[in-house]
Parts: structure tokens; sequence; C-alpha cells
């Protein structure tokens, strides 16, 4: 059985239907990409030189939405751990060709809510709060750090906003600060 294209247990490196040995299963991996694979790989490519972006799912450009198709299958291989690790090396030389444009705009929309955070508590010496609000800009601030915190308190915030919120603010999602 071919268990090239079979995830990969992350403790023992093998695929969940192997019954091979580790070694054989992790050596199957290596195969390297397919023509089809490598050509995909090309346009993609060839379509950051030209453009000096990822492409959109709506994209104008000709071919853009059948390269971002592809580049959005390479994704979610990639995060459910369905690519091999050549054709992870070969996306590799893309940069960071995993983060999609969408969250790359909502992190840089993260980081500046944040940075309007501390400059709301340096002139105030006190962060927002959302039940008595004395500005538009206190409202939306509190409504920002509500999310925040609910997103902690579910264990959906990433890591690293938790970390950025933590340094700049220690305690920042205990009930009397918020």
């Amino acid at each position: 059985m071919n268990t090239a294209n079979q995830p990969l247990d992350p403790v023992n490196g093998t695929s969940e239907d192997s019954e091979h040995e580790p070694e054989d299963d992790v050596l199957s991996r290596i195969e390297p990409p397919t023509v089809e694979w490598l050509k995909r790989l090309a346009e993609l490519k060839a379509f950051l030189v030209v453009h000096d972006r990822f492409p959109s799912r709506n994209g104008p450009e000709r071919g853009e939405q059948s390269v971002n198709a592809w580049l959005s299958q390479q994704r979610h291989a990639f995060m459910e751990h369905r690519l091999t690790w050549n054709q992870a090396a070969a996306m590799g030389v893309l940069g960071d060709w995993i983060t999609t444009d969408l969250e790359f705009t909502n992190d840089t929309h993260w980081r500046q809510r944040l940075d309007e955070l501390v400059e709301f508590h340096k002139e105030h010496s006190r962060l927002p709060n959302r039940r008595h609000c004395k500005s538009h800009e206190e409202d939306v601030l509190g409504v920002w750090l509500q999310t925040q915190v609910s997103q902690r308190n579910r264990g959906l915030m990433p890591q690293w906003r938790l970390d950025a919120m933590n340094e700049v603010f220690p305690g920042w999602s205990e009930p009397r600060l918020v």
C-alpha cells in the first residue's frame, strides 16, 4: 500500500493506516513532488514575481483564481499534515505562504487596536470601561477588549496575541480591570 499521501502520526512517525515500520513510512513521505504539482508551484512563483503578492480568490488577473485555489489546497494539506516533506520544503521558498491575506489583514488590525489601547491607557491611566464610556473611542476599545477577554476565556486567542496582551497589560483579563 502506498502511504505517501497518508498523514503522519506525530508521535511515532507512522501513517494512520500503516502496517509498515516507522522508517518505511517516513521514507515514503520523502518522494519527490509530481510533475503536475511542480508545474502548479511554478505558476504560483510566476504570479508572485509578476504581481509581488499572493493570488486572491476573487483576483482580477488571468488565472489568479485557479492559482489561488491550488495554493488554498496546499495550505489545507499542510495543516492536515498531508504535504510531503519535499512539497513543504518547495513551498517554503515562497516565504510565509501559510498566512492568508485575510489573516494578515486581521493581524495588522489587531496590532493597531492594541497600539490604540496602549495610547488610551497612557492618556487616561486606565483601561476602557465598557459600561461607563466617555467617548466613542473608549466604547470601540472597550468592545475590542471585551472581545479579547472572551476569546482568551474560550481558548480561542492565538498564543502570540495572548503574549502581547500580557506583556503590555499584565492581568488585563481579570474582571477588576475590564
